[in-house]
């Protein structure tokens, strides 16, 4: 193995130093796709703690700049904290935060030295607050309307923050200069547990009934300018589970009711739509959907849904819930059918579509700055890393003294 110091990675491969995880599947596309490259059976334990000794998830986390954010998913937990900043070289807690007898604690986003979470109760007792990621001080607080709900982290595009809310459902805008001041509001169908899709002119959701639609709504008005129908919609509960992805192609992706469906941003139609039994979050890079079908893992054309190839997971154990792409594998959470809490994590080579390095321990995925992050059960977040200390530097959080193997 060949030790390569974090500065002189920064200049022979930039993107694998600094890539970071600020939202939900990566980015405001939330395609699950970072583009680095390398070698997961270097993956070695860097530490693991838990932040809650009640049997509480630990939500989807964001990284970056040395820091991991992690909440926890509550229902009226008081007396304990609920949201914190880690060092992300030993797991330490920078600080935390409680918010008392709450409904939800949902998922950070992060953005220049700020980090964003919404904290969900009844009417106007639902909050979007911002703290400053260095010291956890609360910077502001923005009020929205809800009504029992959960979400996903807030997605962060060009100076602006988009998140699901609305007492009936719908999708809020804030600017980060003029937060927590509201810059619009569009009601839709009433449904949570999703975060908007965003590109350089609109914001992407995908909700249910009553009118099951793709909305795809102006940035700067937050009017709905079209939508894309969607009569075969599966009502399965008032919770999406899902954000809408944007490929690249024209195109926004998703899995729901067993069906891969790709609707078509240029001619707002419903492009193709396969049923089956597709499930979870789907990613895409370089003109390939990546899906859970059937507890498998499956690849797909991206323009026509046309099969390539799958990796079927051992027997007795299914693929659940979202997926981290790289430039050579897909990195996935796969969970035993008769005993869900053991779970594990596995490595998708992309070119022989052969599993080549797992770990008994699964949950939501995130990718920082060098480390995999498993989000699980039981109050735990667990750190893997391609990074070795060789100098005291790691400890005190310089990167220049960290190490990446690079087989």
């Amino acid at each position: 193995m060949l030790r390569v110091s974090a500065a002189a990675l920064a200049l022979s491969c930039p993107a694998a130093a600094q890539v970071t995880w600020p939202m939900y599947q990566a980015n405001a596309s939330h395609d699950g796709y970072i583009p680095v490259s390398f070698d997961p059976t270097a993956f070695v334990p860097l530490w693991e703690t838990r932040l809650s000794i009640d049997d509480l998830e630990v939500n989807p986390v964001a990284a970056a700049d040395g820091k991991v954010f992690a909440s926890l998913r509550v229902y009226f937990h008081d007396g304990i904290d609920h949201f914190f900043a880690l060092d992300a070289s030993d797991g330490s807690v920078l600080w935390s935060e409680s918010f008392g007898a709450v409904f939800s604690v949902n998922p950070p986003a992060y953005f220049e030295g700020k980090v964003y979470l919404q904290v969900g109760n009844h009417g106007s007792d639902t909050h979007l607050y911002e703290y400053d990621a260095a010291t956890g001080d609360r910077l502001n607080d923005g009020p929205f309307s809800a009504q029992w709900e959960r979400y996903y982290a807030p997605t962060l595009y060009a100076g602006r923050i988009y998140i699901n809310g609305g007492y009936y459902g719908g999708m809020y805008a804030f600017d980060f200069s003029q937060f927590p001041a509201q810059q619009w509001f569009v009601e839709l169908n009433g449904f949570d547990q999703w975060t908007p899709a965003v590109d350089g002119q609109y914001a992407y959701a995908y909700t249910g009934l009553y009118s099951p639609k793709l909305s795809i709504v102006d940035l700067d008005t937050g009017i709905e300018l079209w939508t894309i129908p969607d009569p075969n919609f599966v009502w399965n509960g008032w919770s999406m589970n899902l954000a809408p992805v944007l490929g690249g192609m024209d195109d926004v992706l998703a899995a729901q009711g067993g069906r891969l469906i790709s609707f078509d941003l240029a001619d707002h139609t419903i492009r193709y739509e396969i049923p089956d039994e597709f499930s979870g979050q789907v990613s895409v890079r370089q003109g390939v959907v990546y899906a859970i079908n059937s507890g498998n893992l499956e690849a797909r054309e991206q323009l026509t849904g046309s099969f390539m190839w799958s990796w079927e997971v051992p027997a007795g154990w299914e693929l659940v819930g979202s997926m981290i792409l790289t430039d050579a594998h897909a990195i996935v959470h796969a969970r035993q059918i008769s005993a869900p809490n053991d779970e594990a994590t596995y490595a998708i080579d992309l070119e022989s579509h052969q599993d080549v390095w797992s770990y008994p321990v699964g949950g939501q995925l995130a990718w920082s700055e060098g480390v995999l992050y498993i989000a699980r059960a039981g109050g735990f977040l667990t750190a893997l890393s391609l990074w070795l200390p060789f100098a005291d530097g790691f400890e005190s959080g310089d990167a220049s003294a960290w190490s990446l193997i690079v087989p």
